[in-house]
């Protein structure tokens, strides 16, 4: 988990700006126990790029814990973690797990 700063060093982007993104929805955020939001480094690929999908899993799931709680999941039928879905560009079989999870996480 990163905080803000270092979170906004590795995308070569300002806290302004990934603060204003987090509020759009295009960053996966959590709130920590002290100040401040957190970022998953997971949701970066190997080029420090955000993972593709990951928009749409905020968007579906609500930003914060329910969409962290929706990727680190393990699906059995994929055989994998939602991340890893996203890694393996396979965003609407995600999409059917977590739809097939009704409300648990949105």
């Amino acid at each position: 988990m990163l905080r803000l700063v270092e979170f906004a060093q590795r995308l070569g982007i300002s806290p302004d700006t990934v603060n204003r993104r987090r509020q759009q929805g295009r960053f996966l955020a959590v709130s920590g126990e002290s100040r401040g939001f957190r970022y998953p480094v997971w949701q970066l690929d190997e080029q420090g790029r955000l993972l593709d999908g990951l928009a749409e899993i905020i968007t579906k799931c609500g930003n914060g814990w329910p969409a962290f709680t929706a990727l680190i999941r393990r699906y059995d039928e994929l055989g994998c973690t939602g991340a890893e879905a996203l890694r393996q560009h396979r965003l609407q079989d995600l999409l059917r797990m977590i739809d097939s999870f009704g409300e648990a996480f949105g």
